[in-house]
């Protein structure tokens, strides 16, 4: 057996072994030091054995302070697990992302150039008014922002980085702030146990020693594995670069542009070598440990992020965006709109006035073919008389003089038949 398969079993052994681990380091510790140490030997004057020799007289605040020191530290560290516990066994079990479409949208990766991806007639990229375009490669339901697939709970969950073996939860949206005081509490607590712990061995002698090298012996692997490996990492990724693992250096978004026919159209964009969600080391410490420095020393306070998410889910976003993305989606959402698709160039629309088309361009207005003419009804003709009066007044005053002329030459001559019909006037032309 090599070296590197030495080192690889030993660390599935500690971790498979890990809360054995813990439960030992704070029952030997508090056992040896604070009871045996500080409290018999320390602050006990009548239990001193003079063969020791460990001090002339009793230090009580030497005492007091190792045992103050080493129940704080340890019960910071304990206090937050039992709720990570809950949080990655019970809480959220039911939860589901939610469908409601963002102004900016995490999608699947290489999403702007996938066969698969909706598109309308005019190549745009669209999704449903309630919709998102990405989906978990695992339960292939879709998914919001940053939401990871859980492999422990077999879940998806919201800003999932992964699943710590060592403390045994989840590290996720709900978890995250309390992780990180653990990182904190619990080597700070290895730290003093050691430091403790090999100044009460080097006082020592005989059994006395012995009994004092049991904490090191079981808080060494603890600190490395914690400290060197976990800890610093975590601290970068989480707190200072608003980073997971899981998203690698490459992140596909899309944006909101407009809403057409029930669908939204996007505009995609892929960010290489840039974190979308780094806002700046310092609004990324508020982002996971809380605004004012009350939520931030309180490990047991959520952040605003966290009841952000969870209570008002009619947000524009779901997590807080760097300025560069916001600068984009001002440049998508002022730039012109696509040319209209082919299947609508050359097609005559027959309105009164000028409308918008698929590409917000007002079309112009066709001529009216000779079958499109209204049709002359005679019933709805105009009047003479009317037609008379619409005539300039030239026109009219040449009419009435033919008129009156008409009349005058019909009263001068009589009608041929009048005189040989009537019987009143034989007598008197006779005559």
């Amino acid at each position: 057996m090599s070296f590197s398969d030495l080192c690889n079993w030993w660390m599935v052994a500690f971790l498979n072994f890990s809360r054995l681990w813990l439960i030992l380091h704070t029952a030997l510790s508090t056992y040896t030091l604070s009871y045996e140490y500080a409290w018999r030997r320390l602050m006990d004057d009548s239990s001193i054995e003079s063969s020791v020799g460990l001090y002339n007289g009793s230090n009580h605040s030497t005492g007091l302070l190792i045992i103050v020191l080493s129940a704080l530290l340890k019960l910071a560290w304990i206090s937050c697990r039992p709720p990570c516990l809950y949080y990655t066994w019970w809480k959220d079990r039911n939860w589901t992302s939610g469908s409601t479409t963002k102004l900016i949208m995490q999608a699947n990766r290489n999403y702007g150039t996938s066969h698969s991806a909706p598109r309308d007639s005019a190549g745009n990229l669209t999704v449903g008014v309630s919709g998102r375009p990405r989906t978990c490669p695992k339960c292939h339901m879709r998914c919001g922002d940053r939401v990871y697939h859980d492999d422990q709970s077999n879940r998806c969950r919201p800003l999932f980085d992964h699943f710590c073996k060592f403390i045994r939860i989840s590290v996720y949206l709900r978890t995250i702030k309390l992780y990180l005081y653990m990182l904190i509490f619990l080597p700070l607590d290895l730290i003093v146990t050691l430091a403790f712990a090999s100044f009460a061995t080097s006082q020592s002698t005989g059994r006395s020693a012995l009994m004092f090298c049991v904490p090191i012996i079981c808080a060494s692997p603890v600190l490395i594995e914690v400290v060197l490996e976990n800890a610093i990492a975590q601290w970068y990724l989480l707190a200072w670069k608003n980073q997971l693992h899981g998203e690698g250096r490459s992140v596909t978004l899309v944006f909101k542009v407009r809403v057409r026919h029930q669908r939204t159209i996007l505009h995609c964009k892929q960010y290489d070598n840039m974190n979308p969600w780094d806002l700046g080391y310092k609004e990324n410490f508020k982002q996971a440990l809380g605004e004012t420095w009350l939520v931030r020393l309180c490990p047991w306070i959520p952040p605003a992020r966290v009841r952000n998410y969870f209570k008002n889910p009619g947000r524009a976003t779901d997590f807080i965006f760097r300025e560069e993305v916001w600068n984009d989606q001002r440049s998508f959402i002022n730039a012109p709109p696509p040319p209209p698709p082919p299947m609508f160039t050359g097609v005559a629309v027959e309105r009164s006035e000028p409308v918008a088309g698929p590409s917000r361009q007002p079309q112009p207005q066709p001529q009216q073919s000779q079958q499109q003419q209204p049709m002359v009804i005679g019933f709805l003709t105009a009047h003479p008389k009317s037609q008379q009066e619409a005539q300039p007044p030239e026109q009219q005053q040449r009419r009435g003089l033919s008129r009156r002329k008409g009349a005058r030459s019909s009263a001068a001559e009589p009608s041929s038949g009048a005189g040989d019909t009537d019987p009143r006037h034989r007598g008197k032309r006779s005559q």
